[in-house]
């Protein structure tokens, strides 16, 4: 037998029903056990696990309540489920209450070129290059590149500073060059570019 959700309710004569109560609670405790602590343990109860299943669409908010659940996104790294996140009002007023992306399915920490993810949508793409003019293709891809921001490292001939300076050319949606007017020999430079997916 399986479970039934219409017992209690039209129920047969109690002696026939005692058999589908029995097998409804055995049925209960199994379905309950898969993502929560036995109803048999000091921790009843607790959930283990949260199980989201892939929503087509957002499914929005009403009053007061929160929604964290998860889609299917279409990123440069391929399809993948990912958690959202929407809540009933961003201030200020004016600001539209859109879903928030939580999570991301690539994280790239092996180097020399490090990624990461931010909520919303957006990867953080970091790393350090040596002499210039350089192009830095990112990876995996990206959507586009929302901002780039070069740091030439500071060198000093005996003490004294070597003035040079550093800039970024977007040259697609996952590569842009690094180059500096006044940087002669081998000089290094930190980067990180913020992107979209």
């Amino acid at each position: 037998m399986t479970y039934n959700p219409n017992i209690p309710t039209d129920l047969p004569p109690p002696n026939v029903a005692v058999d589908f109560i029995r097998t409804n609670f055995s049925q209960y405790q199994t379905i309950f056990s898969k993502n929560h602590t036995a109803i048999n343990n000091s921790n009843q109860g607790k959930h283990e696990a949260i199980i989201y299943e892939n929503q087509a669409n957002d499914p929005g908010i009403t009053n007061d309540y929160d929604a964290v659940y998860s889609k299917s996104v279409v990123s440069s790294s391929g399809t993948s489920s990912q958690l959202f996140l929407q809540i009933p009002q961003f201030l200020p007023n004016s600001v539209p209450n859109l879903p928030q992306q939580l999570t991301f399915n690539t994280v790239n920490k092996a180097g020399p070129q490090f990624q990461s993810f931010l909520p919303g949508g957006y990867t953080v793409h970091f790393g350090q290059v040596s002499s210039v003019p350089v192009t830095i293709t990112l990876t995996p891809t990206t959507g586009g590149i929302a901002s780039v921001i070069v740091n030439p490292n500071n060198f000093t001939t005996a003490g004294t500073p070597i003035p040079f300076d550093a800039f970024a050319i977007v040259l697609g949606p996952s590569s842009f060059s690094i180059n500096s007017s006044l940087a002669t020999g081998i000089y290094t430079f930190t980067w990180i570019a913020i992107c979209v997916q």
